[in-house]
C-alpha cells in the first residue's frame, strides 16, 4: 500500500506540472474527443476533496477503467511482539471444569487426597457336618434345635460297614466230618469255649472266641498255635445305617458356629466343609 500511494503521488505531481505549463500556450480550449467505450477522464486537479469518481450511469462499459480515489496515507504499524502469558494450572482448571467439576490443584498447591471409604466386611457363611447319629429320630431332633439357633439344616443317611470286633478261628474244613474232627482235637488239647459254625460264610470253621480288641485276639491266636493248630484272626463286619446333619450358618461366621456346636453336641463329630456341598431343604 505504501508503494502504491507513492506511485500515485508522483503521477499526480507530474500531471500538475504538465497542466500548469500548457495553460499559457493554449488560447483556445479544444474539446476532448473520447473514444467510444471509454468513460470521461478528469484530472485530479479538477476534483475537489469532497468529490469521488463515480461511473456514469449511461456508460455501457462502466467500471473498466480503474477508479482513482484520493486516499489518506495509511500509517505503518510497528509489529509488536505478542505476549502470551500462560499461567500454570489455568488450562488444567478449565479442562477439569469441563470434565465434571473435579478439584484442580496448581503446582504450588498440594493435591488433597481424600481417604477411600472402607468397604464393608461381610462375614462368610459357615458350613459343616454333624454326626454320626444311630437313629433318625435323634437326627431330626438335633436338626430342629439347630434351626432355632439360626442354622439351615438337612439330614441324610449313610450305609456304614463297621468292624465290631475280631474272630479267632480254625479255618473251615472241606466238609462237616472234617469240622467235627478239628473240634474234637481242640477239646482233647484242653481248649474250651470252642464251637463249630453251622452256616453262613464261615460254615465248618471252628470259633476260638470273639474279641473287641485286636491285641486280645492276637494273644489268643498265639496260645492256640502253640498247640500245633493253624489259627486265623478275622475282623467281625457289620452293616449299619447312620445319619448326618449338613448345616449352614449364614451370619456370624465360623467362630460362632463352632462355639454353638461344641457346647451343645460335645459327643458328636463336627467337620467343616465347603458351602456348595450343602443340600438345602
Amino acid at each position: 500500500m505504501r508503494w502504491l500511494f507513492l506511485l500515485l503521488l508522483l503521477i499526480n505531481g507530474g500531471i500538475f506540472i504538465w497542466g500548469y505549463s500548457s495553460e499559457g500556450e493554449q488560447a483556445v480550449q479544444t474539446p476532448v474527443v473520447s473514444s467510444p467505450g471509454v468513460g470521461n477522464i478528469r484530472l485530479l486537479s479538477e476534483l475537489s476533496s469532497e468529490d469521488e469518481v463515480q461511473p456514469e450511469a449511461d456508460d455501457p462499459v462502466q467500471g473498466r477503467l480503474p477508479e482513482v480515489v484520493k486516499r489518506e496515507p495509511v500509517p505503518v504499524e510497528q509489529e509488536t511482539p505478542e505476549i502470551t502469558a500462560t499461567v500454570d494450572g489455568v488450562a488444567e482448571e478449565t479442562q477439569a471444569a469441563v470434565d465434571g467439576g473435579e478439584q484442580v490443584a496448581t503446582e504450588d498447591e498440594p493435591v488433597e487426597t481424600l481417604p477411600a471409604a472402607p468397604e464393608p466386611v461381610l462375614s462368610q457363611p459357615y458350613c459343616g457336618v454333624l454326626g454320626p447319629l444311630e437313629k433318625s429320630e435323634a437326627a431330626k431332633a438335633i436338626a430342629a434345635q439347630l434351626n432355632q439357633l439360626g442354622f439351615e439344616t438337612s439330614s441324610r443317611e449313610q450305609s456304614l460297614v463297621r468292624t465290631t470286633g475280631y474272630w479267632v478261628l480254625i479255618p473251615a474244613a472241606k466238609d462237616q466230618q472234617g469240622a467235627i474232627k478239628n473240634l474234637k482235637a481242640l477239646q482233647d488239647k484242653g481248649f474250651k469255649d470252642v464251637r463249630r459254625f453251622l452256616q453262613g460264610p464261615l460254615k465248618n470253621a471252628i470259633s476260638l472266641g470273639a474279641f473287641s480288641r485286636r491285641v486280645n485276639a492276637q494273644s489268643r491266636r498265639a496260645e492256640v498255635e502253640a498247640s500245633g493248630f493253624k489259627v486265623e484272626v478275622r475282623p467281625r463286619i457289620s452293616d449299619s445305617i447312620v445319619y448326618w446333619i449338613d448345616l449352614r450358618l449364614a451370619t456370624g461366621g465360623a467362630e460362632r458356629a463352632a462355639d454353638i456346636l461344641r457346647s451343645n453336641y460335645p459327643g458328636l463329630e463336627i467337620r467343616k466343609q465347603s458351602c456348595p456341598r450343602i443340600v438345602r431343604p
